[in-house]
């Protein structure tokens, strides 16, 4: 794993003489000390004492007479956190108190949209939320990991053996972290479900088969390999939006039947097969409420909770309710409360870093959504939440990308009160060791001219601008109106991450440069979009040499810079399975910015007339007016094949 931590910045000197440490503390300070700067090889260092607090609390204190640090601490995710306020307790002279609010706080990260960290790279995940405080890593792997009686499942993949579970387990087990495994036995599982051995256990491409005896043969072997492959007894068996359930070969079979009915008979042999394992289940809850929305809403607060539903809620089984968009605090309580109605036996939070809001991480929803969350499950005395780093759409965000997110959700199960985003930016200074500012500065690129504070209706500008095509225009209505404030703004971003870059010298730095370049390309992007057609159709012909000449050519290179940047931070962190959709991407938008060249280039000698793709009328792209979309022109779409094409890209006729 060195080289994941090759090129730290010190944040200043600082180093501890670990004589008095116990083989539990050395180790977990050995895991977490490259991550934290700390120096544990000099003789000369701050002595470091420990002992346990009598409650869930950690102290640290510093005596600078004595040149001594001492740690209070009640469990080894405590410690790590304790240690990563070594180095402000010093500077400051100020100890440092802390209590838990939650009994579990969980990081979830999804390893099932193509990017599946290596190994290496979830033991550097751990040991950020060691020092952040967590104790629970959720796994999400609809499909990414080896099953000895299914060899497709999981195929090409990038799917972790059985010995890599046990690995990972390991090592967070070291540092204090529990990994449970966060699975799908019912909806979800598109991807597994391509190969033929599946054409026997599916009801529809994306559900399971219920009733079906060869299902329940299936995920007895997806149990068991995760009973064998790592240590915790509980476990997320899934079965969110499981839209479709019963309307296609179960129907066949058995007649039209009330979904929630089936839903029940499914989880009770689910949980039979979970009682062969030990397991303590847990489940979304969002099934439960759209079976009694009218309008299949999850967060419809108008609907009754009714007695049916109650009665295919299992007691044994923990329910996670998610929620990642609501910013009213009440909406929050009255769902907790419809929880609590419902039944079943705990209550988890979950909440989300929106790191898949497309190109960037959103912060400004990530903190404007956590905070009336965290604070209802505060009040209404929830003790276990997570949250959630989904990666919608390809995972073109790197995890690593978020932690500010997981910094929050850190600092507001340690802290007395919740944190103000620029506490979390200064202890995720602290703990990861980047900055924090230029982190929370990556929401600009989508938070653009036009776009409100916050970005709460999670506009995603840089992806549509990134990869839609210049020649058919279906996004030049949203562009136009602000091309030169964007284009402005992505310029001014682009100087920005270059500074930062050449400022850093460790491993942040790919991330600033990747930035730097994205701004660049978006800029030129805009530039094209606003100036191609417009200049075609006044006859500006001398306008579209000057693009044939210099700006095509140099965006083409820009996008290969950018494309190299990406993929080094890929194959950095992911498997290699997965990247070939990225590479895919780029080079979709290389070769239609080639054939755009060639076409104005054709066109201004004389091969071509005219060009029909420019001629052709602009619409906007989500079925507004253009009056509507003159007021406000920014959308939200994060799927590559609707931005970069109106024709079917698979399943043509």
């Amino acid at each position: 794993m060195n080289n994941l931590y090759s090129g730290f910045n010190a944040r200043n000197e600082f180093c501890l003489n670990v004589d008095k440490l116990n083989l539990n503390e050395l180790d977990v300070l050995k895991r977490v000390a490259p991550v934290l700067d700390i120096d544990i090889n000099k003789n000369n260092g701050i002595a470091l004492f420990t002992e346990k607090s009598t409650d869930d609390s950690i102290t640290v204190e510093f005596d600078a007479i004595d040149n001594i640090m001492r740690i209070k601490y009640f469990d080894l995710r405590s410690f790590a956190r304790a240690l990563s306020h070594l180095r402000e307790v010093r500077e400051t002279g100020k100890a440092v108190h802390e209590k838990v609010q939650f009994e579990d706080l969980g990081f979830m990260v999804d390893l099932s949209r193509n990017a599946v960290l290596t190994v290496d790279s979830l033991k550097l995940l751990t040991n950020y939320l060691a020092v952040m405080g967590y104790n629970t890593l959720f796994l999400y792997i609809e499909d990414t990991y080896e099953i000895d009686d299914y060899p497709y499942f999981g195929y090409q993949r990038g799917a972790y053996s059985s010995q890599e579970l046990k690995e990972i387990d390991d090592y967070a087990y070291s540092l204090g972290i529990e990994v449970i495994p966060c699975m799908q036995t019912l909806g979800h599982l598109r991807n597994a479900f391509i190969w033929p051995y599946a054409n026997e256990i599916k009801d529809t491409d994306d559900v399971l088969l219920v009733g079906e005896e060869k299902t329940y043969d299936f995920i007895r072997s997806l149990l068991r390999t995760l009973s064998n492959s790592v240590r915790s007894r509980r476990i997320h068996i899934g079965m969110d939006e499981t839209f479709g359930l019963g309307r296609g070969n179960y129907q066949t079979r058995n007649g039209a039947e009330a979904p929630h009915e089936i839903f029940g008979k499914h989880i009770e042999r689910v949980l039979e097969i979970a009682k062969e394992f030990d397991y303590d289940p847990m489940v979304w809850s969002d099934m439960y409420f759209r079976f009694i929305s009218s309008t299949n809403n999850y967060y419809d607060l108008n609907t009754e909770i009714t007695e049916d539903i109650k009665k295919v809620v299992p007691n044994e089984v923990s329910l996670v309710y998610w929620d990642y968009y609501n910013t009213n605090e009440e909406i929050y309580e009255k769902m907790l409360e419809r929880h609590k109605l419902l039944g079943g036996n705990k209550t988890w939070f979950a909440g989300g870093i929106w790191n898949w809001n497309g190109i960037k991480v959103n912060h400004g929803k990530m903190f404007a959504t956590s905070q009336p969350a965290l604070e209802a499950c505060r009040k209404a005395g929830i003790k276990h939440i997570l949250t959630t780093a989904w990666g919608d759409n390809g995972s073109e965000t790197s995890v690593f990308e978020a932690l500010l997110g997981a910094q929050y959700f850190g600092e507001a199960t340690w802290q007395e009160q919740l944190p103000t985003r620029s506490e979390t930016i200064r202890r995720f200074n602290l703990t990861v060791g980047g900055d924090g500012k230029a982190y929370y500065n990556m929401r600009l690129f989508d938070e653009v001219p036009g776009v409100p504070k916050d970005n709460l209706v999670c506009y995603n500008p840089s992806k549509y601008i990134l990869y839609s095509d210049v020649l058919t225009g279906l996004f030049d209505v949203h562009i136009n109106p602000y091309a030169e404030e964007l284009s402005e703004h992505y310029g001014n971003l682009a100087d920005y991450f270059d500074l930062k870059a050449a400022e850093t010298t460790d491993q942040h730095r790919l991330f600033y440069l990747q930035s730097a370049q994205l701004a660049d390309v978006l800029q030129r992007k805009v530039v094209l979009t606003s100036t191609l057609r417009a200049s075609y159709l006044a006859g500006d012909k001398s306008t579209l040499r000057q693009l044939v000449e210099f700006d095509l050519p140099e965006l083409i290179g820009a996008v290969t810079d950018l494309q190299a940047f990406t993929m080094s931070i890929w194959y950095l962190h992911n498997k290699p399975q997965g990247s070939e959709v990225i590479d895919s991407r780029m080079g979709v938008l290389i070769a239609r910015l080639k054939t755009t060249l060639d076409r104005v280039d054709g066109y201004l000698n004389g091969v071509y007339e005219f060009l029909p793709e420019l001629e052709s009328k602009r619409l906007a792209f989500d079925g507004r007016s253009l009056a509507e979309v003159e007021i406000s022109p920014h959308t939200r779409v994060n799927d590559w094949k609707r931005i970069i094409s109106a024709s079917p890209i698979s399943n043509a006729p």
